[in-house]
């Protein structure tokens, strides 16, 4: 498994388009706070900062990840 403490990825609540969501075994996240930049850099930073080291995160439900990918 790759990512960061076996994180494969962390949704943002205010993203227009999502991956499709899987079940391989990895957990997928959505975060709980915003980020609004626009460079890579410092999203990056903020990234690490406001939502992956104080865990501002959640685990995705299975009906969170049907309303993501607007499943009935």
């Amino acid at each position: 498994m790759t990512g960061i403490n076996i994180i494969i990825r962390i949704i943002l609540p205010t993203d227009d388009i999502f991956l499709t969501l899987t079940a391989i075994g990895a957990k997928d996240y959505i975060a709980t706070v915003s980020l609004h930049t626009s460079l890579p850099e410092e999203y990056k930073k903020l990234f690490l900062e406001k939502i992956h080291q104080p865990r501002k995160y959640i685990l995705i439900t299975a009906e969170q990840a049907c309303k993501l990918q607007r499943f009935p």
